[in-house]
């Protein structure tokens, strides 16, 4: 009995003398070592593990990219000239995976025709084609191959996602880092600590939220998204998943309003209620009750914000200097249209706009803070028209299975991301968000559980 048991007890022991050993030794780094760079490395070292992990399973790529989208600016490796990221490197390793799976045999990824592939088909030359007049090259080039990264996401979630369970997987991976960088933007409010450095603190509002990103916008709009995710996806779920739902929707709340993005909140009101309307099931019970809700929460919102903010900001909303500028940023805009209807090239409105600048905007603003107005000025009219048809065609090759009432861990991913996609189209009239990564996740998976409905009711017939 002593022999057979013995050799264990070392082994044991030489595991907890290396794991105190590894332990002494990061203490001992974080001391010297200031504690922020011991951060980065230790975090650097987690994000090359996982890049091993997806080399090996190209699926897990997505999930990486998730995250690595959701750092915005924090995600920036720092050695480089060029603005290289932690995502266009996680987008790289997947698309290397996928094609050496692929050579394996061990994925059977294929291509599907789907609703926007021809607007897409045309609206990456017209972009590549105003590089070459762009006021900055190099903007420009860094510009579309921000774009390029944010196409080669959505058709990545349509080549990799091959069922509702995966899809749904993915939503709640989404639903779950924003919950985390939800946590972490209200631990800020707390503590006056924010991951992305300093904090933004204006005088109405105290400090403003933003988590990872570098706009407190952004992260309205990624909890936004999860919130109205959420709502689209929870009532199927188990009641242990409910009640993770359910937390992760009540710090989303927290973080959005902490946010005080406006834009962000109109997203989230107009989403979240067409989402309820849209689900199926008797719809016309639902209007007195999401009414009643709507009054209550907004008599709530009144009494817990900062009265400077609801008398500035609010109220006062005609006067409001940050409501004003979108107005004389739309004014310049338009006038920059007029005068380059094909466009001023891609990243080209900092450089045009001071040019045009009316009324009491900053010269130094790099966005117009409205996405179409961005898209129309730099790429001109035509540039717009194929934007704006690329978004129509997602929602509305979705739209005849959301307003159908379809039932299904398939129907309520789309919804989820029907819903998601409209807030961030409603958010875009306030900020520019054409290039964000949330938006083309959403599109991709809005159009892949599309194509999934469809291959089902082909297999129904």
């Amino acid at each position: 009995m002593n022999d057979t048991t013995s050799p264990a007890q070392p082994l044991t022991s030489s595991w907890l003398v290396a794991a105190a050993i590894v332990g002494a030794a990061a203490g001992a780094a974080a001391v010297a070592l200031d504690l922020k760079v011991f951060a980065v490395v230790a975090l650097g070292a987690v994000f090359l593990v996982s890049l091993v992990y997806v080399w090996r399973e190209p699926k897990l790529g997505l999930y990486l990219a998730v995250v690595t989208f959701s750092l915005d600016t924090l995600g920036r490796l720092p050695f480089s000239d060029v603005p290289i990221t932690l995502y266009q490197v996680t987008i790289a390793v997947t698309l290397l995976s996928m094609v050496r799976a692929r050579r394996a045999g061990r994925i059977g990824a294929s291509w599907e025709l789907t609703p926007v592939d021809l607007p897409l088909l045309l609206f990456v030359p017209v972009a590549f084609a105003s590089v070459w007049f762009a006021p900055s090259l190099r903007v420009a080039l860094v510009t579309f191959g921000s774009l390029i990264s944010s196409i080669v996401l959505f058709y990545l979630v349509i080549l990799m996602v091959d069922s509702p369970e995966e899809a749904r997987r993915l939503l709640l991976w989404f639903i779950a880092v924003a919950a985390i960088l939800g946590l972490l933007a209200v631990t800020e409010r707390i503590t006056g600590v924010s991951i992305a450095g300093d904090v933004t603190k204006t005088q109405a509002t105290g400090i403003r939220v933003r988590g990872s990103f570098k706009d407190p916008n952004m992260l309205g709009m990624m909890m936004m998204m999860a919130l109205t995710a959420g709502v689209a996806i929870i009532k199927g779920e188990s009641l242990r998943v409910r009640l993770v739902l359910g937390a992760a929707g009540a710090v989303a709340l927290a973080a959005l309003a902490l946010s005080f993005s406006r834009g962000a909140w109109v997203a989230a009101l107009i989403a979240t209620v067409t989402v309820v309307l849209a689900y199926p099931g008797d719809r016309a019970k639902r209007v007195v009750p999401v009414v009643i809700a709507l009054v209550l929460a907004g008599s709530i919102a009144l009494a817990a914000l900062p009265p400077e903010f609801v008398q500035k900001r609010i109220v006062q909303v005609t006067q409001d200097k940050s409501a004003l500028a979108r107005v004389y940023m739309a004014e310049a805009g338009l006038n920059i249209i007029a005068e380059n209807p094909l466009g001023v090239g891609l990243g080209g409105f900092p450089s045009v706009f001071p040019v045009f600048r009316t009324g009491t905007v900053r010269p130094s603003l790099v966005q117009s803070h409205i996405a179409y107005l961005t898209v129309a000025v730099e790429l001109g009219i035509p540039g717009l028209l194929l934007f704006l048809w690329i978004l129509w065609r997602s929602l509305a090759a979705a739209w005849p299975d959301v307003r159908g009432g379809r039932r299904g861990l398939g129907a309520r991913v789309q919804l989820a991301a029907w819903g998601a996609v409209l807030g961030i189209l409603v958010q875009a009239l306030t900020y520019s968000v054409e290039l964000s990564k949330q938006l083309w996740f959403a599109l991709g998976l809005l159009t892949v559980t599309h194509l999934l409905l469809s291959r089902s009711e082909e297999a129904d017939d």
